[in-house]
């Protein structure tokens, strides 16, 4: 990838209810809304920088996009994910300097808080990744991302699974991917309500040699 830019960002509308005879303006709360940034160097190349966000600006229904604010390199690491519209693709190319690529997307919803449940890495083998511990279990809404950007084989199936005992010896699943078979997969998949226990990992299936991916999971507040 040639990325050296990514962000999100938030803004919350005020409504004046500012009356006659006021000396000073005040407000109610409105609306929020989100935006999510990214660019780099310009590639031309398929499923590269340019491309993808021309492809982003194109598409008619919701992009999936996820930044890792510090990076996603470790299981727990926080990012932000989105479902987004995009809005701006704009190439510059300077007299002297590097041609560059950069794109807008409009949020289509709020972001969701995601901690990397596998971070984005080749697998050669189905069965089960790594047992997260997420510090206690919740009652309330959940949400994950899934970003597939390579895939040598058929088909590869990602369910996150969830426990109260360490050892996942009470799991059961929480969350169900779409199988994915082919690169450049995104899908986001949620519920709205239910408990979620307090360990996560993620189950591989399919018919694959190698597939590399990124799972990001967005417990909602109890």
């Amino acid at each position: 990838t040639f990325l050296k830019t990514a962000g999100v960002e938030w803004t919350a509308q005020l409504q004046d209810k500012t009356c006659f005879g006021a000396s000073v303006r005040t407000y109610i709360a409105g609306l929020t809304d989100s935006t999510m940034s990214a660019g780099g160097f310009f590639d031309g190349a398929a499923l590269q920088i340019d491309p993808l966000f021309r492809t982003a600006l194109t598409n008619t229904s919701d992009n999936l996009g996820v930044v890792w604010i510090q990076g996603e390199v470790a299981q727990g690491d926080v990012g932000y994910a989105m479902r987004a519209r995009g809005t701006v693709h704009k190439i510059t190319a300077p007299v002297e300097g590097m041609v560059e690529s950069s794109l807008t997307m409009q949020g289509d919803d709020d972001a969701d808080r995601v901690i990397s449940l596998h971070p984005l890495a080749a697998e050669t083998a189905t069965g089960n990744g790594a047992t997260y511990d997420d510090t206690a279990a919740t009652t309330a809404a959940c949400a994950a991302h899934l970003h597939v950007t390579a895939l040598t084989g058929t088909n590869i199936g990602v369910v996150i699974k969830h426990g109260n005992a360490s050892n996942m010896s009470d799991e059961s699943t929480l969350l169900t991917f779409t199988s994915a078979t082919a690169a450049g997969t995104s899908e986001r998949v949620a519920a709205a309500s239910g408990s979620v226990k307090r360990y996560l990992r993620i189950n591989m299936t399919g018919t694959f040699t190698s597939a590399t991916f990124s799972v990001g999971f967005s417990r909602k507040a109890s």
